[in-house]
């Protein structure tokens, strides 16, 4: 049984139609109005009597039309109460008898209704049943009924809106696709990050994926472009019968390649052209005719029907011309509409987010086809190498994977999220994350060489000592300890030392690094502090400073000169010589490195020295 608010009046809302029942007595509570929620593409409800009547069409049985659900409206009165609400569907063949049972969707209440206090209305439109998948061909019916469950005085009960027990059908019919009827999106799948995925793609629909393959015979008609090296194609549309042509596509007498020709040999010439990108016409347009000239590439000889007209050619299914010169074949693109579960209708979708999209496709034979896909989306999970990437020989390091991942991969075959790693190298993790979407990250292990203390030095202006440390490298600290009491610490290459005493001095470098230490000692020599030139006015050296031979001449009646040495400023003696009695000394210096030496004249017992400027 079920009860009707008599003063109702049947409407509906404005983005869809509102399924209507059949007024019965008044009661304390009861249902007054319902409806049920139809997709295929847009959601769209029906009316109670309309929806009994509806003639839903013919479709594949792949067809994506999908049952969202629906709606009561009730009202109550004085104790009465509505406590719950449900709509039951079934599908079963037309003039079937056999007892198929009803499936129940609860419909939670959605809102009071303004007018009289009672009214509230219950809706569940977020199903998406596809009721026509898997149906053998034949005619059927989509069968509906509601229930409201209320209180009164104490006692339970449940309104039922059953049609007078006849229920609310829809009537639809399920065909057999035709051959080549069927389209696909492909399997279920998932993107990572911001890139998505495209749909689709290759849905082009005509006539705006249509396209034209003309073909000229140069020896026909009135033509001067028997034997041309070059044909183009010059030509403007027409819309509608007997308008003219409009906006001419070609740069007459340019040799630019818009609408150039091939070759196919024996003077005849072939062009094919997408129609509505070749002329930039909007989507949708129809053209209903083609006029075009063929010339030569600069324009001065042309190609035009018998009686040196245009040449006019019929654009339909199969292009036409009265002019024998010219063939037209038209591709028809194989669909005449797209639909997209947003709406769209063109041949591709970009998908961003994650869903549920489908697709339906009309043939140019009328079939419609349909098929459905789930996207899956997720975020590229951001993952960092911690650990230590500096060590020693011998040593090992830990890196880690920082996060929470699903799996690891690391370069070197493990799958936890650290490894312990003892040689220097490139080490990559990849990591994925519960919606299986895979980050990446690279850490360099570098081993640091052990420290090798060395260095080199040179005497400068005999007491001042340049010292240059070898095998320098990053990371290095330097301990100088310079044989006189004074130390340095540096992290440069370099140190100087000046010393106030001759002798011979021990000076020590410590190199530090963080796999220890190196020690080297050299002994260094100073002989020239205190040494000042001792030759008497008698004597005269020359060149200073000195590239090739030095000279020495002692004036006479001074004492005689018995010998001579020269000498590095660490005094070792580089050469020497015997004097007998000259009074002009040549010294050859010229394999000497630039420098300071010391020229040593021995004259009897005494011993005159001069500082020598080498260059």
């Amino acid at each position: 049984m079920f009860s009707e608010k008599a003063s109702k009046l049947f409407y509906g809302t404005l983005f869809m139609c509102t399924l209507l029942g059949i007024a019965a007595a008044q009661a304390s509570s009861g249902i007054w109005d319902r409806a049920v929620t139809l997709s295929f593409g847009t959601a769209t409800t029906y009316p109670g009597q309309g929806f009994n009547t509806q003639a839903l069409g013919s479709y594949v049985n792949t067809a994506a039309y999908y049952l969202k659900g629906g709606y009561i409206k009730t009202y109550k009165n004085g104790s009465d109460d509505i406590t719950g609400a449900r709509m039951f569907y079934r599908v079963i063949p037309s003039g079937s008898t056999q007892s198929i049972p009803f499936t129940e969707v609860v419909l939670p209440f959605f809102q009071n209704l303004s007018g009289t206090p009672g009214d509230q209305q219950w809706k569940n439109d977020t199903l998406s049943v596809a009721f026509m998948s898997g149906l053998t061909p034949g005619n059927y019916y989509l069968e509906v009924y509601f229930e409201a469950d209320f209180t009164y005085n104490g006692g339970t009960g449940t309104h039922i809106d059953n049609n007078n027990a006849a229920n609310y059908k829809a009537s639809f019919s399920v065909i057999s696709a035709p051959p080549n009827c069927s389209v696909s999106l492909g399997n279920d799948t998932a993107f990572c990050g911001a890139s998505g995925v495209t749909l689709g793609g290759n849905f082009t629909t005509t006539p705006d994926g249509d396209s034209l393959t003309i073909t000229y015979d140069a020896t026909q008609g009135q033509s001067g472009l028997s034997g041309a090296s070059k044909v183009y194609f010059h030509s403007g549309y027409e819309l509608t019968a007997g308008a003219g042509a409009v906006s001419w596509v070609g740069n007459w007498g340019t040799d630019d390649g818009l609408g150039k020709m091939d070759s196919l040999g024996n003077n005849l010439w072939r062009i094919t052209l997408h129609t509505k990108s070749y002329y930039n016409l909007a989507p949708g347009t129809l053209i209903h005719g083609l006029f075009f000239v063929f010339r030569n590439a600069d324009g001065t000889a042309t190609g035009k029907d018998t009686n040196g007209n245009d040449i006019f050619m019929l654009y339909g299914s199969t292009p036409t011309s009265s002019f024998q010169g010219v063939t037209g074949v038209r591709y028809i693109a194989p669909y005449t509409g797209v639909l997209w579960s947003n709406g769209a209708t063109s041949p591709s979708l970009p998908v961003s987010e994650t869903g549920t999209y489908w697709l339906q496709v009309t043939y140019s034979n009328g079939c419609v086809a349909s098929d459905t896909v789930q996207i899956q989306s997720g975020a590229l999970p951001a993952v960092n190498i911690s650990g230590n990437t500096q060590i020693c020989q011998g040593q090992s390091t830990v890196l880690t994977a920082d996060g929470n991942f699903s799996s690891y991969q690391w370069s070197n075959g493990s799958t936890g999220n650290s490894i312990t790693v003892n040689s220097a190298g490139e080490y990559t993790v990849s990591v994925t994350n519960n919606q299986g979407c895979t980050g990446i990250d690279v850490a360099f292990v570098n081993q640091i060489p052990d420290p090798i203390a060395d260095f080199s030095f040179n005497i400068f202006n005999t007491n001042t000592v340049n010292f240059s440390i070898l095998n320098s490298l990053p990371g290095q600290t330097y301990r100088w300890n310079f044989g006189n009491g004074n130390t340095s610490t540096v992290t440069g290459t370099s140190a100087s030392q000046t010393y106030t005493a001759n002798g011979v001095y021990q000076v020590r470098l410590v190199v530090q690094n963080a796999c220890g230490t190196d020690t080297i000692v050299r002994t260094v020599s100073i002989t020239g502090v205190g040494m000042a030139d001792q030759f008497s006015s008698g004597c005269k050296v020359y060149p200073q400073p000195v590239a090739g031979h030095l000279y020495v001449e002692h004036a006479q009646g001074s004492t005689p000169l018995t010998a001579w040495q020269l000498k590095d400023i660490c005094g070792n003696v580089l050469q020497e010589e015997a004097v007998n009695s000259s009074d002009r000394l040549v010294v050859p210096m010229e394999s000497y490195a630039p420098g300071v030496y010391l020229l040593m004249l021995i004259s009897g017992p005494s011993i005159l020295t001069k500082k020598i400027i080498k260059q």
